[in-house]
């Protein structure tokens, strides 16, 4: 809960940091303003995107050598989840990149 919670007042920092930044007449304040709420859905749905591939694609095993959990596979690694296709950088290329082009078609469509 704290992780979501904390996603979701990122998004509502970014939002009213763009809102305030954009400037300009009391009108386009007006128009303005669904960006905070943009923003603070974007930080949740974005965290929940990273979370799930996190938890589904991204590869996680177990090295028998250390005994550590690591990201890489190896020949000493026995495979926990995922698959050896994405680590935790290309997990979080996936979700800010979905995350921001579903912002940006919900942005369209709202402002």
């Amino acid at each position: 809960m704290l992780g979501l919670f904390s996603s979701c007042m990122g998004g509502l920092f970014v939002g009213s940091l763009f809102f305030l930044l954009t400037g300009g007449s009391y009108q386009s304040y007006q128009s303005q303003w669904k960006v905070i709420p943009l923003g603070v859905g974007a930080g949740l749905v974005g965290s929940l995107i990273d979370s799930v591939l996190g938890a589904t694609i991204q590869f996680t095993g177990y090295n028998r050598k250390t005994g550590k959990i690591t990201g890489k596979s190896g020949p000493d690694v026995s495979p926990i989840s995922g698959w050896p296709l994405l680590d935790n950088n290309g997990i979080n290329v996936v979700s800010a990149s979905a995350t921001a082009g579903l912002t940006a078609a919900l942005a369209a469509l709202a402002l």
